[in-house]
This record gives C-alpha cells, structure tokens and sequence, in this order.
C-alpha cells in the first residue's frame, strides 16, 4: 500500500486518494496507524494529495482516531459499495470525483463504489487476513482479483 507514490498519484492525475481502513491502511482493530503509514500520509499531504479515510466501520470512534493520527477526515458508516460516502469525502476534501481514486482491499465494497462514484479504484491486497470470514471472501475474490490484473486494471500508476 504505502509503494503507492505522491508522484505516481499526481502523474495519473489523481488529487485525493479516499483510503479503506480495515486491512488496507491497517488490520482489523488497529487503534492507530503504524509508523510507515503515517510517513506515507505525511508524504501525501506535502505533495498537495487529500487524504480522506472512507470505513464501513461501525466505530465511529475508532474510525476517528485513526484519521485523527493521520490528520485526515473520515467517514465512518460509509454504506460502502453505494456512493454517497466517496462523494462526502471528495467534497471534504474540496475534490471533483473524477480527480479521486479509493484504495481499498475489496473488489465488492471499495473497487465496485469507487465505479459507482465515478471515482477510479485502486485495489491492493490485504493486509492481513486472519479471520476465516475475511479469508474466504478473499477467495470468491480472486478471480475477479486475476481477471482486472489480466487487463492492467491497477490504473496505471
């Protein structure tokens, strides 16, 4: 995740990246970003690249606290795949849809309403995946995964 560069970003012509949190800024339960993170988004920020963080979390709190440490905003809640979540937190940023992209580590939630926002979609793996649940939707995944990576789908960054 944090080999995704500012000047990869601006190159594509992305101005906000809206960033899933669990297992792709961090794992599941993570309170606070790791150090890497962290140097990542400060990294983001001093190339003039938003940084939101776009959660079907329920905690609220938790959510915030991580974005918090980030100095980022959040949305919490999103109702991921559907899009009003991507669209508040471009207009949180002061960013069109068209110059967002969403990274996230799942093809279902993140990639599918990042299309429906008319955003573009950055999948990256997941960070962890240790609870059986996450694992086997990891597999239904998979092959949608191989059929986008067959096509260059990883938006040319």
């Amino acid at each position: 995740m944090t080999d995704i560069t500012p000047a990869q970003l601006k190159k594509a012509g992305i101005g906000a990246l809206l960033a899933d949190l669990d297992n792709t800024l961090g794992r599941y339960g993570d309170a606070l970003p790791s150090e890497e993170v962290r140097a990542w988004a400060r990294s983001l920020g001093e190339s003039g690249i938003g940084l939101a963080l776009v959660s079907n979390n329920k905690s609220e709190e938790r959510v915030e606290l991580f974005a918090q440490a980030l100095d980022a905003p959040f949305i919490a809640r999103a109702g991921k795949p559907g899009e009003a979540g991507f669209l508040r937190a471009a207009g949180m940023l002061g960013r069109e849809p068209g110059e967002c992209a969403v990274m996230g580590d799942q093809i279902w939630a993140d990639v599918l309403g990042a299309r429906r926002a008319g955003m573009r979609a950055i999948y990256i793996e997941p960070v962890h995946l240790g609870n059986i649940l996450y694992r086997l939707r990891n597999i239904i995944e998979r092959p949608f995964i191989c059929a986008g990576r067959r096509r260059g789908r990883r938006e040319n960054l």
